[in-house]
């Protein structure tokens, strides 16, 4: 028998009666997952650059990417397989985390933009949890769809994970169009 309380940790909540138990899972194929990511940003071109838009996390780490860490990674991964430089990524989060620093936070489209000019980036992710149906305020601001990625066709891959709130998160990618 094995006990640790890290299946609590990491989000397994389902399993929060068991705190010192280690679920048994089997593994799943998170190749469908992959392979649409790999979709998701097939129209960004190699080595073009595209900011994220994400709220300041203040001090709080957990925080960081608006709680959406866990499944940043993969687009952080893709993205880097093409030398795609996906924004911000765990380097500028590090590194920009002073006082007086280049702004890497801000999810309206003013601040993305704002962002976007300072880090030369051509291309954005934003993201919305409920309908997948993106702002107005987005195409308002001179912002062109160009892929949008639907999590929740991945949310039976998720259903262990009760701390993983991505049933309802749409992502899109969006060209900057315009001056400014």
């Amino acid at each position: 028998v094995m006990a640790s309380p890290l299946p609590g940790l990491i989000g397994f909540d389902n399993y929060k009666d068991k705190f010192f138990s280690v679920p048994v899972m089997g593994p799943y194929d998170i190749r469908p997952i992959a392979d649409a990511m790999t979709k998701f940003l097939e129209k960004v071109p190699d080595r073009a650059r595209i900011f994220a838009a994400f709220d300041d996390p203040g001090d709080i780490y957990e925080k960081v990417f608006n709680g959406y860490r866990r499944i940043f990674e993969l687009p952080l991964f893709h993205a880097a397989q093409r030398e795609i430089h996906l924004m911000p990524d765990w380097w500028a989060v590090f590194e920009l985390n002073y006082q007086g620093a280049p702004e890497i936070w801000g999810r309206s489209p003013g601040q993305l933009k704002a962002n976007m000019n300072y880090w030369q980036a051509q291309y954005a992710l934003v993201y919305q949890d409920g309908e997948p149906i993106l702002d107005p305020a987005w195409e308002a601001s001179g912002f062109k769809v160009i892929s949008h990625f639907d999590w929740s066709q991945f949310s039976g891959a998720f259903a262990p994970y009760a701390k993983l709130p991505y049933a309802q998160l749409n992502w899109w990618i969006l060209e900057k169009g315009g001056q400014g």
